[in-house]
C-alpha cells in the first residue's frame, strides 16, 4: 500500500513538474522582453497584474494616438504618455521576470520532490523484497518447527509405550527346572 501511495504521489508530482516546465518554457520567451503586451501567451495574460497593466497601457495608447493627431512627437503631453507607457511596459517586464523566477523555483521544487519520491519508492521496494525474503525464511522455519514437533510427538509416544511395557512386567518365560552342576 505504501508503494502504491508513493506511486500515486509521484504521478501527481510528475504532472506538476511537467506543468511547471511548460510554464517556464513559455515565460522564458518573454522574460526581459519589452514587448510583453503584444504577447499572446495565455499564462502571462491570465495574470491579474499583467492584464491590468495591459489595460492601462491600451488606454494610454489610445490617448497617445489622440494626442499624436493634435501634437507633435516632442510635445510634453505626448512625452509624458510615452514615459507612462514605458513605465507600464517596464513594470510588466519585471513582473514577468518575477513570474519566470517563481516558475523556475516551482520547477526545481517539483523536480526535487519527484527525485525524493523516486528514492522513497526504491527504498520501499527494497524493504518489500527484504520482507518477502524474511517471510519465506519465516515460513520455512515454521514448516521445520511443525515437522520437528511431529517427530517429537512420535518419539515421545514410542518412549511412553516402552515405559508402559516395562512397568507391566508381563513375562511369558517360566523356570521349569533349575540347572544342576555336573
Amino acid at each position: 500500500e505504501r508503494i502504491l501511495q508513493l506511486n500515486r504521489d509521484l504521478r501527481e508530482v510528475h504532472a506538476t513538474r511537467v506543468r511547471a516546465q511548460q510554464e517556464v518554457n513559455q515565460l522564458k520567451k518573454f522574460r526581459g522582453s519589452r514587448d510583453i503586451f503584444s504577447a499572446s501567451a495565455p499564462g502571462i495574460m491570465r495574470d491579474g497584474l499583467v492584464s491590468e497593466l495591459k489595460r492601462r497601457y491600451l488606454e494610454l495608447e489610445i490617448r497617445k494616438k489622440e494626442l499624436d493627431a493634435v501634437y507633435l512627437e516632442k510635445h510634453p503631453k505626448v512625452e509624458t504618455l510615452t514615459q507612462q507607457m514605458e513605465q507600464l511596459t517596464g513594470m510588466a517586464a519585471k513582473h514577468v521576470t518575477a513570474m519566470f523566477d517563481a516558475a523556475t523555483q516551482q520547477l526545481a521544487a517539483a523536480a526535487a520532490e519527484e527525485a525524493d519520491l523516486s528514492q522513497q519508492i526504491d527504498r520501499a521496494r527494497a524493504e518489500d523484497a527484504e520482507i518477502r525474503l524474511t517471510k519465506i525464511s519465516h515460513d520455512q522455519l515454521i514448516a521445520k518447527a511443525d515437522e520437528d514437533k511431529l517427530f517429537y510427538d512420535k518419539v515421545a509416544k514410542r518412549i511412553a509405550e516402552t515405559d508402559m511395557t516395562k512397568e507391566v512386567g508381563v513375562n511369558n518365560v517360566t523356570i521349569l527346572d533349575r540347572a544342576v552342576t555336573p
